[in-house]
């Protein structure tokens, strides 16, 4: 017998954002279409069922219910975003912290709630949720490693707006931006090695800036 769930209160606010968590019913026909939707390209999206959640002080299995944390490029009014699912406002809130609202699809950090895989998430934004993931489980010294290898691996002269991107698209932003200093004084190091030279396939930076094994 499954525990019956109160719906979310009745919240008017109006609110632009680009980040929104989601949840909705899926014995409930007014919010199949909107289910549907968000399953679909359509939407920037990660996922997922929980139909294994219970009541903590009882062991009562609750109802069945989807999470969605949905992205978008621009900030969208909440109505309008609701308008488009055809439900009601009050089924979405603002996402304050993005990466977890993702965690929290699978309760990682919340060890006392039944822990999903990260195979029951679907969507477009499950691989932000497995660096997300991956994150958790690696040491600050193990991702300022990742950034000096990074660096490393490129033997030429790199400019601070590359470097940047460079950190970004390889998952490191965050961490360029707690070591901005330090990172920018390797950076320095690095570019004067390169800088207005060819690389000749002789010199090399890994002495000063690599992380990885020499055995």
């Amino acid at each position: 017998m499954t525990t019956k769930e109160k719906k979310p209160v009745q919240n008017d606010e109006k609110y632009r954002s680009r980040l929104f968590n989601i949840l909705l019913y899926p014995d409930d026909p007014s919010q199949q279409y909107a289910i549907e939707m968000l399953k679909t390209s359509q939407y920037n999206v990660a996922g997922i069922l929980h139909d294994k959640d219970s009541v903590q002080s009882t062991g009562e299995q609750k109802k069945a219910h989807y999470h969605f944390v949905v992205q978008f490029r621009n900030a969208i009014w909440n109505t309008a975003l609701a308008a488009q699912l055809k439900i009601q406002p009050n089924y979405m809130r603002e996402t304050r912290n993005f990466d977890n609202s993702l965690a929290y699809l699978l309760h990682q950090g919340t060890e006392s709630k039944y822990q999903y895989s990260i195979d029951e998430c679907f969507g477009t934004l499950v691989t932000r949720l497995k660096k997300v993931i991956s994150d958790a489980t690696t040491t600050d010294d193990e991702r300022v490693c990742d950034i000096l290898d990074l660096l490393d691996s490129e033997k030429h002269y790199i400019g601070y707006s590359e470097f940047i991107r460079m950190c970004a698209k390889a998952g490191r932003y965050s961490d360029l931006r707690r070591g901005g200093y330090l990172l920018a004084q390797v950076l320095n190091e690095h570019n004067e090695i390169y800088g207005g030279r060819k690389y000749d396939g002789r010199t090399s930076v890994a002495a000063s800036t690599s992380c990885a094994s020499t055995d």
